[in-house]
């Protein structure tokens, strides 16, 4: 049997910081379709499954409406169904300029406000730790992009991550006076994809 600390490591905390470094990227994707979906859904349904490595029954939480849409596409349960969409964040400056922050996989249902799933998984990613009683080298953090404010908000398409965009998400934050990101709607915004 499969030492059930390893198999979380490889199976959902590997795959959670290798989606947060490419989060950091600023790629432009499809909102509902990419590679970043794709990972989402994985890591959700790797998260779902791990209790019964630990003996325990599958709980219906918002891991398992994530990944059960993902496995089996429309639920009975209405409530349960959810949407998973990509959209690039950035943060504007006083000085009309923008930096791109990270692109952010929300996570959407009837009844709920939008979450980032990187902020969920990573609760559900402690949680488990915790139960396990054991201590990962690597610090968990999300992390952001580390680029400078530009005049216009840059992304770049790569098909290795998007095999076909025909729409991408953008949500504008400024910093309040405490720094926490708050949503913004800037007077005026170019976008530049590459």
């Amino acid at each position: 049997m499969v030492d059930r600390n390893l198999k979380f490591i490889n199976d959902i905390v590997k795959p959670w910081d290798e989606l947060n470094s490419l989060l950091c990227e600023p790629y432009a994707v499809q909102p509902d379709l990419s590679e970043l979906t794709r990972q989402v859904n994985n890591i959700a349904i790797s998260i779902s499954h791990f209790p019964e490595y630990l003996g325990e029954a599958r709980q219906e939480n918002l891991m398992d409406d994530i990944a059960d849409t993902a496995k089996h596409g429309s639920l009975r349960k209405a409530e349960r169904q959810v949407i998973v969409a990509v959209c690039s964040c950035f943060l504007c400056n006083e000085s009309g300029q923008f930096k791109f922050l990270r692109n952010v996989p929300y996570i959407s249902k009837k009844g709920m406000l939008e979450v980032d799933f990187m902020e969920a998984s990573l609760n559900e990613i402690q949680f488990i730790k915790k139960k396990l009683g054991i201590d990962i080298n690597t610090a968990l953090a999300i992390k952001e992009y580390s680029s400078g404010f530009e005049d216009v908000a840059k992304l770049v398409f790569n098909s290795a991550y998007c095999i076909n965009m025909s729409s991408v998400r953008l949500r504008f934050f400024k910093k309040s006076y405490s720094s926490k990101l708050i949503p913004y709607d800037p007077p005026e915004w170019k976008l530049e994809v590459h």
